[in-house]
C-alpha cells in the first residue's frame, strides 16, 4: 500500500564546468501489503534517503562521482515479496564514472 506521506526535494548547482546535484526523499509509514483490517500490526517504518553527485567536464572527458543512499539507511522499498517480508532498498553505493566523447 502507498504511504500516507511522501516528500522529496532536489537541486542542481552549476559553476563553470562543475555541476553538483543532491536530492532527499522521505516516505512515511505504510501498512505492509493490503492489510487494511489491522494496520497498526504491520506498519513499515518511514525512511529518508539522501543522494548526491558531482561532475566536471574537462574537454572531451566528463568525470562523475555519485552516491546513493548516503546515510546507508536500511528500508523496505517494495513489500510485494512472496513471503510477505518485503525487499530492502539498495544500500549505500558510490560510483565513479568516466565518459569520453569521440
Amino acid at each position: 500500500m502507498a504511504a500516507r506521506h511522501i516528500a522529496g526535494a532536489g537541486y542542481t548547482l552549476s559553476v563553470g564546468r562543475w555541476t553538483w546535484s543532491s536530492s532527499v526523499g522521505y516516505v512515511g509509514t505504510r501498512p505492509l501489503r493490503d492489510n487494511v483490517t489491522n494496520q497498526s500490526l504491520n506498519l513499515l517504518p518511514s525512511y529518508t534517503t539522501l543522494n548526491s553527485a558531482v561532475n566536471v567536464d574537462v574537454g572531451r572527458v566528463q568525470v562523475t562521482l555519485a552516491g546513493t543512499n548516503l546515510t546507508d539507511r536500511l528500508y523496505i522499498a517494495d513489500d510485494m515479496s512472496a513471503t510477505d517480508s518485503g525487499y530492502p532498498g539498495p544500500p549505500r553505493s558510490v560510483r565513479l564514472q568516466l565518459r569520453y566523447r569521440f
